[in-house]
């Protein structure tokens, strides 16, 4: 194929944009991948995951509290060159005496704040005790020594807009975003990297591994994830293709080493004229393109078993039954739990819950131990309405539940309701409570989001749920805030579904909650002139 001219260059460039690629060598299957940078290495990790390969990263989550953005790992992200560097830099030290992290190695990452530190190299700048601080860095360093082991090193350059501490000379994760912060002025200041310093930081960033993993090889990609904001004069647009210009040169001209290669993810998102690609943000790519650029990702570096490839594009299509299709050939050329699962996922979503049932019975079959496939039992047997074997799936379940698991102890609480058993609804709304007092709060902002999304009925459903828990206890304990929210979170799903009437009556019981809440009086004032 002559890929030199670009008047031969259309079938690449049309309907979507696919630049050839020429791999340097392939990642044998089951290899270990450690991923950093941007945002959008988190999103190719499962995707790789799924195709047989170790992700260490996947291994690290904390609390949701510590990071309200989405929990998960996504408090690894690291935007800038210097942020990926001083990761390795402080992991390599460590690695190198013993693996335990200490207080001293804290020392130039804390800042001191709201009666806690915040780690000021991770996302979110949420205030921790220190002996939680320093627990999480071990965590932390658990993950990232597999750097100076692994087969493969992807890392994704997102920003070049940084900030700089000035007491300690580090670069820190983002923008001051805490009150503390942003009155230390003197402390904190903007810093535009040139290329030459992003440049300087990725090489350096790479010596480190290689010092310690010689056979290490790296796949550079630029993030197309456009910037949220710009520090700069520029408009935002400007400042972003700045931004992604200087860091696509770092990568061309690393990727000329025999151990980097470049993937042209960046290029395929940012050339393919196609607005469908995007979220609604029109910042966030949209999943079943990820899927697409892994696929080719895959295709052209990573060796994997045919069932595996076909279990990882089926999260890349755009309809239900072409993915259905997909796990079906899966699973006559390798069964696993897994793949019944994820058959069992999508027959759920198409409304073939007889189907989904027997899908995670075979998952259930071949492993009995992930508690995961006991939740979707008991789900699917409450949408047929059959709630005492609903009830049954989650107890042979109990026993694999994760310590702290709140959400299952919620669902069967909502299951004994249903099955008029109310003692055993209220005990085990108390349980779901003690395993995680914040679990109400968390549930309105997952209501939240499920509405942002337009999926109005299971937001009206978790707030449902939060207003029946506060229902079923004492005055005494009753959060009136909180059920307050709830009624709120009820009304605004009411009204997206066109129920005025029933939006107004629950308007009017959350102002009657709270009638304080600017938010709750103008929702309620702005359904009334309606």
């Amino acid at each position: 194929m002559d890929i030199s001219h670009w008047s031969k260059a259309s079938p690449r460039l049309k309907p979507q944009v696919w630049p050839a690629v020429t791999a340097k060598g392939r990642i044998p299957e089951g290899s270990t991948v450690f991923t950093m940078g941007s945002c959008f290495a988190r999103n190719i990790e499962k995707h790789l995951q799924r195709l047989g390969f170790a992700i260490p990263t996947l291994d690290f989550s904390v609390p949701k509290e510590e990071f309200p953005m989405g929990g998960g790992n996504g408090m690894l992200n690291k935007y800038t060159p210097p942020s990926i560097f001083q990761e390795i830099s402080w992991a390599a030290r460590i690695h190198d005496r013993d693996g335990v992290v200490v207080a001293e190695d804290l020392h130039d990452l804390t800042y001191p704040c709201q009666g806690g530190y915040v780690d000021l190299q991770l996302g979110g700048y949420v205030p921790v005790g220190f002996d939680r601080l320093l627990e999480r860095r071990q965590q932390l360093y658990d993950v990232v020594r597999n750097i100076f082991s692994c087969g493969l090193v992807v890392m994704t350059l997102g920003l070049i807009e940084a900030w700089r501490d000035t007491k300690t000379g580090l670069f820190i994760q983002q923008a001051p975003s805490i009150k503390e912060m942003i009155r230390d002025r003197e402390r904190f200041v903007f810093h535009l990297l040139s290329h030459g310093e992003c440049l300087g930081f990725v090489e350096d960033a790479i010596a480190l591994v290689r010092a310690r993993n010689p056979k290490a090889r790296f796949l550079l990609t630029t993030s197309p994830i456009p910037l949220g904001r710009t520090f700069t004069d520029d408009d935002v647009i400007v400042a972003n293709l700045h931004s992604k210009s200087k860091l696509r040169s770092v990568c061309g001209e690393l990727a000329a080493r025999e151990e980097v290669e470049y993937f042209p993810s960046f290029e395929s998102v940012m050339l393919t004229k196609d607005w469908d690609i995007w979220y609604p943000d029109l910042r966030h790519v949209e999943g079943f393109f990820v899927g697409e650029i892994v696929n080719r990702l895959c295709d052209a570096y990573f060796d994997s078993s045919e069932s595996a490839r076909l279990y990882q594009r089926s999260f890349c299509c755009k309809s239900n039954e072409e993915s259905v299709e997909l796990m079906r050939a899966a699973l006559e050329l390798e069964e696993k739990a897994e793949y019944h699962s994820r058959l069992g996922g999508l027959y759920r979503l198409a409304g073939r819950l007889d189907e989904a049932i027997e899908s995670f019975r075979n998952a259930n079959r071949l492993d009995p131990a992930e508690w995961e496939t006991y939740r979707h039992l008991a789900i699917l047997e409450e949408k047929k309405g059959c709630f005492k074997e609903a009830l049954l799936w989650l107890a042979r379940g109990e026993e694999h539940w994760p310590t702290g698991n709140g959400e299952l102890h919620l669902i069967q609480s909502r299951l004994s309701n249903k099955s008029h058993d109310r003692a055993a609804a209220v005990e085990s709304m108390k349980r779901a409570l003690d395993a995680d007092p914040s679990l109400m709060k968390n549930k309105l902002s997952q209501g939240q989001v499920l509405l942002s999304v337009k999926q109005v009925d299971r937001a009206a459903l978790v707030a449902n749920e939060v207003i029946n828990y506060n229902l079923s206890i004492p005055d005494s304990h009753r959060e009136a805030g909180c059920l307050a929210q709830a009624r709120l979170l009820l009304s605004r799903a009411h009204e997206h579904a066109g129920r005025l009437d029933e939006a107004v009556a629950e308007a009017e019981k959350a102002a009657a909650l709270d009638n304080g809440d600017s938010e709750i009086r103008a929702h309620l004032a702005t359904l009334r002139e309606r």
